[in-house]
C-alpha cells in the first residue's frame, strides 16, 4: 500500500480526490489534528453538494460533519481520535440516505448524518491536513 502525504493547508482546505467505487472506503490517517475528508459528486468541491469530514478538528479534540461548506450537521468529542506519531483506522460509509464514519475494528459508528429528503450522491473523495498539521494516509485496496 501507497503512503499519501497531504501538506497543511491551513484554513483553506485543498482536497486531493479520488474515486469512489462502492458505498465504502478504509484509510489510516497519521496526523496530530485536523484530518479531512471530502465527499462531493465530482472530483472536485462542489459547494452547493457535498460533505466535509472533520477529524480531530476544533483545537483536536471534536470530530464533525458539515454540508455544503457551512452546516455543521453532527459533531462529537472525540479526545485522541489522531496521533501525529501511529496510524490510526476509520471507516466511511455512504448511502444515498447516510454518512457513517467509524473506527478501525469497530462496528459501531461515532459519526452519523441521515437525510431522508435530499439523496446524498457521492461518487468521490477528498483528503487534507489543515490548521498546522500535516498528515500521512494509507488507503485500503489501493
Amino acid at each position: 500500500m501507497s503512503v499519501h502525504q497531504s501538506p497543511n493547508c491551513g484554513g483553506n482546505r485543498v482536497y486531493v480526490f479520488r474515486p469512489l467505487n462502492g458505498q465504502t472506503f478504509r484509510f489510516r490517517v497519521k496526523a496530530p489534528n485536523d484530518a479531512n475528508i471530502c465527499l462531493s459528486g465530482a472530483a472536485a468541491e462542489v459547494p452547493h453538494h457535498m460533505f466535509e469530514i472533520f477529524l480531530g478538528g476544533w483545537g483536536g479534540g471534536e470530530s464533525g460533519i458539515r454540508r455544503n461548506k457551512k452546516d455543521d450537521v453532527c459533531k462529537v468529542k472525540t479526545p485522541n481520535i489522531l496521533n501525529a506519531n501511529e496510524f490510526m483506522g476509520f471507516w466511511v460509509v455512504v448511502t444515498n440516505s447516510a454518512i457513517k464514519i467509524g473506527r478501525e475494528r469497530e462496528s459501531k459508528p461515532f459519526l452519523t448524518f441521515s437525510d431522508a429528503i435530499a439523496p446524498i450522491r457521492v461518487t468521490h473523495y477528498g483528503y487534507c491536513t489543515a490548521y498546522g498539521a500535516r498528515g500521512s494516509w494509507i488507503f485500503a485496496g489501493k
